[in-house]
């Protein structure tokens, strides 16, 4: 009987070893659109946080400190939209394989402040990327 435990107790620790070990599988770039989403540091208004849409489908929360970078499957044009006080819209074509970089900010409005989108130049957008503070969020959307 305790041969017997021990072999179970063997066969359990083996296989959890090799569950631990798996890697993931490599995302393929070429099948996602790439949004690189970050919001800057500015002392203003820096516990306010909001939603960002993708076509009414949550993608993240954005907040000081934050960066996401999100691979996206819906293609063609597409709408990106946060709101407090009024929703705002930001216009996207997306391809797969590309990168869009996405600044989030705040202006201010009558009551409350309201979210900022601004697609970023592609020559600025990978600085102001890696320029942003925080950790970077990366989320899969299948």
């Amino acid at each position: 009987m305790k041969k017997h435990c021990w072999f179970v107790l063997f066969l359990f620790a083996a296989s959890f070893t090799q569950a631990q070990t798996k890697t993931k599988e490599p995302i393929d770039s070429s099948k996602y659109a790439w949004l690189y989403i970050y919001r800057s540091d500015k002392m203003d208004l820096g516990l306010v946080k909001y939603d960002l849409k993708l076509n009414d489908s949550t993608l993240c929360t954005v907040r000081n400190h934050t960066r996401f970078i999100i691979p996206v499957k819906q293609f063609g044009p597409g709408e990106l939209s946060a709101e407090m006080e009024f929703k705002i819209k930001l216009k996207v074509d997306l391809k797969p394989g590309e990168k869009y970089y996405i600044w989030c900010s705040l202006n201010p409005g009558i009551v409350v402040s309201n979210p900022r989108l601004t697609l970023a130049k592609p020559e600025k957008g990978p600085k102001a990327f890696e320029k942003a503070k925080g950790e970077i969020n990366e989320k899969l959307n299948k």
